[in-house]
C-alpha cells in the first residue's frame, strides 16, 4: 500500500499578461486561495493595465524574463505558478520551455478562459508513462483534485520503454529474460499492480480514482482519453528533488493540449 502525502499549498504566484485570459487567471487564483486560504503573489508580464481586484492584497510585482521570475519563486518558496499563453504572440514557446525547466514550483499552464474554477479540478487526467518510479509527484493531483471528483491515472507501456520499466518494477530475472509481446505483457501486468497500489490507498479519499492501461504510443493515449470529454486539468510530468521532469512525451503534450490547462510538475 502506498502512502500519498497531500501538499499544504500556502503559496501560490499568478503571472498577468494583458491578455483575454487575466480574468480567468484572477478567478482561478482566488478560487485557489479560498480553497487552500494561500497565499497569492501577482506578478506582470511586461506592461499591463489589468485592473487589480479588491480580494488581493499587496502590489503586483513586475518581472523581466524567466530566469528573473523564477529566481524570485524559488527563493520565496512558491508551490505553484499560473500561467497563461493566450497565442503564439503573447508568450513565446520557448519562454514557456525556460518556466518549466527553471522554476522549482509545478507550472499550470492556462490556455483557455475559465468561468468557473472548480471545474478544472473536477475531473483530473494524471498521465504516468514513463514515471512509476516516483509516487511522491501524485502529491499535486491528489491535493488538486476536487471533493467529489475523479482523478484519473493513465500508464502506456511502450516497447521502447521496456528496459526502464525492467528496473523500476523490480521485475523477477525470468521475466527480463522475455521478449516481444511476451514481455510487454508482463511489463503491464506490473504496472497494473502498481496503479492498483495506488487506487487501494486513496480509497478512504473524497474523490473517486482510478486507472487506464494500455500498450502503445502514450501521446495517442493521452489525446484519445482527453477526446472522450469530462476532462479540466492534465498533469504530466514529475518532480523530483525540487526540479521538473519532462520527457519527450510530456514536452509534447505540453505545446499540443490548449482545449484544458496543463500543470507540468
Amino acid at each position: 500500500m502506498f502512502e500519498i502525502p497531500e501538499i499544504e499549498l500556502k503559496r501560490i504566484a499568478a503571472v498577468l499578461d494583458g491578455s483575454e485570459l487575466d480574468p480567468s487567471v484572477l478567478r482561478l487564483s482566488r478560487w485557489l486561495s479560498e480553497r487552500f486560504e494561500a497565499h497569492v503573489s501577482l506578478f506582470l508580464s511586461g506592461s499591463t493595465d489589468t485592473v487589480m481586484p479588491e480580494w488581493f492584497e499587496g502590489e503586483p510585482e513586475s518581472y523581466d524574463g524567466p530566469l528573473e521570475l523564477t529566481n524570485t519563486l524559488n527563493e520565496r518558496g512558491c508551490q505553484l505558478m499560473i500561467f497563461p499563453q493566450w497565442g503564439e504572440d503573447m508568450h513565446p514557446l520557448t519562454e514557456l520551455d525556460d518556466l518549466v525547466r527553471l522554476s522549482r514550483p509545478p507550472v499550470l499552464v492556462l490556455r483557455n478562459e475559465i468561468e468557473h474554477p472548480e471545474t478544472a479540478f473536477g475531473k483530473v487526467l494524471h498521465s504516468l508513462t514513463g514515471n512509476l518510479a516516483e509516487i511522491e509527484h501524485l502529491s499535486y493531483s491528489f491535493t488538486l483534485v476536487r471533493d467529489a471528483g475523479k482523478l484519473v491515472l493513465l500508464h502506456s507501456v511502450a516497447e521502447e520503454e521496456v528496459d526502464g520499466l525492467k528496473e523500476t518494477l523490480k521485475v523477477s530475472p525470468g521475466i527480463t529474460t522475455r521478449k516481444g509481446d511476451e514481455l510487454l505483457r508482463d511489463m503491464t501486468r506490473h504496472a497494473e499492480r502498481v496503479l492498483k497500489g495506488i487506487v487501494g490507498a486513496s480509497r478512504n479519499e473524497p474523490y473517486d480514482v482510478t486507472y487506464h492501461l494500455g500498450v502503445g504510443d502514450a501521446l495517442m493515449a493521452v489525446q484519445h482519453e482527453l477526446s472522450m470529454g469530462g476532462y479540466g486539468l492534465l498533469v504530466i510530468g514529475t518532480h523530483i528533488e525540487g526540479k521538473s521532469h519532462i520527457d519527450a512525451d510530456d514536452y509534447q503534450l505540453l505545446r499540443r493540449v490548449r482545449e484544458i490547462p496543463v500543470l507540468a510538475l
